[in-house]
């Protein structure tokens, strides 16, 4: 990857001074981690932190032990590591590292199947099957990428005899793979919305484990239970004190917090979601090969303002928080774009198109500066 084309890091602060804090140290730890010598690598949820605040940094230091088939034998680090290699090409656009890793990718899947089939019993045994699974759905969609659609149809044909072998040994105890059922949609979701509603009912122990339940959470519509445990930890200063959980609090605020996720590689496209019901205000930048996306918003009596920049060669999916009253009117640089649930096209350059789903306003922006303002009084 060409560190120069990243021009910006990344930031965050809210009115929760806890989390801001909270944020910062996960930034560190991610510095830290890119500073070492020799590509000793790092763990995934500190690898996250990193594409959130300085891609720029994100080399073969960062992710150095991250490429698979380094051990003997394959394990769960290994399998994660394949996962770190698509979260790389989606943060970045970047697909160097996987096309020089793909060779060992396959070997090292071919040799987990056959682990797989012998392993049994212990909670790593059953932590191992859940990531087989999730590579194997990674290396399907990176054979598509490299037009290898043989391997890709061997990896999906895989991972669908791996998932319905999870499937029938029933709902697992160990809290990992719990988390990693509902994350991959190895249960039923009826099954999983409950199990994601419990997985905070337990403070995770490690930070892996926090990062499988916040993205567990977020996959299963339980957002607000994922960032009232991060928001307990901060203020009781267990983040500062644990730079890996740091690190899965600035993934999860800049990302889900700020509300910015790609939706294509290197952000082409990209979405902004912002998590509005907890804080009176948030902003930050997320940094991408294309330029900055900085993104402020703040909540008033009767209004909801948001503030973004959408970087050249991109676009931007915006959605607004739900509406306190049945006709919003939503006002975009100075002029009025939506009304009586109805877009007003052409008042506002960029805005490319505008639409309602079950109360959620969303619109579709091309490159540009957007100030929205959604009020929700009378007028």
């Amino acid at each position: 990857m060409d560190a120069d084309a990243f021009s910006c890091e990344g930031s965050f602060a809210c009115s929760d001074s806890a989390l801001t804090r909270a944020w910062q140290a996960g930034r560190d730890a991610a510095s830290a981690a890119s500073a070492h010598e020799g590509g000793t690598g790092c763990t995934r949820p500190v690898a996250l932190a990193g594409y959130c605040c300085f891609p720029s940094k994100i080399t073969d230091q960062l992710i150095g032990a991250g490429k698979p088939g380094r051990s003997p034998e394959p394990n769960c680090n290994e399998l994660t590591n394949v996962l770190l290699l698509e979260d790389h090409y989606a943060f970045t656009g970047d697909d160097t590292v996987i096309r020089c890793s793909y060779e060992r990718i396959r070997d090292l899947l071919e040799s987990a199947s056959d682990l797989v089939g012998r392993a049994s019993g212990s909670q790593e045994a059953g932590r191992f099957g859940f990531l087989y699974y999730a590579a194997l759905r990674a290396a399907g969609r990176m054979a598509l990428h490299k037009g290898s659609k043989a391997d890709s149809n061997r990896f999906f044909l895989g991972a669908m005899d791996a998932k319905k072998m999870l499937a029938a040994d029933g709902i697992p105890n160990d809290y990992a793979c719990r988390a990693l059922g509902v994350l991959y949609d190895i249960f039923p979701a009826d099954k999983s919305y409950e199990i994601a509603s419990r997985l905070f009912d337990v403070a995770p122990k490690n930070a892996d484990d926090l990062f499988l339940a916040c993205a567990a959470a977020s996959q299963s519509g339980w957002r607000s239970r994922a960032f009232e445990i991060l928001a307990d930890l901060s203020h009781e200063g267990k983040m500062t004190g644990s730079t890996e959980q740091a690190a899965v609090c600035t993934w999860y605020l800049s990302t889900y917090g700020l509300g910015v996720q790609p939706l294509e590689p290197g952000f082409r496209s990209f979405c902004v979601l912002p998590e509005a019901k907890l804080w009176p205000w948030a902003e930050g930048v997320m940094p991408t090969p294309r330029g900055a996306i900085e993104v402020s918003w703040r909540k008033e009596e009767k209004a909801f303002a948001i503030d973004l920049t959408v970087p050249m060669e991109t676009a931007a999916s915006l959605v607004m928080p739900p509406a306190r009253v049945t006709y919003p009117r939503v006002f975009c640089n100075g002029a009025l774009v939506w009304e009586e649930n109805v877009f007003e096209k052409g008042e506002c350059a960029g805005i490319v198109d505008g639409e309602e789903n079950a109360g959620i306003i969303q619109f579709l922006l091309q490159p540009g500066r957007y100030c929205f303002e959604q009020a929700e009084g009378e007028g």
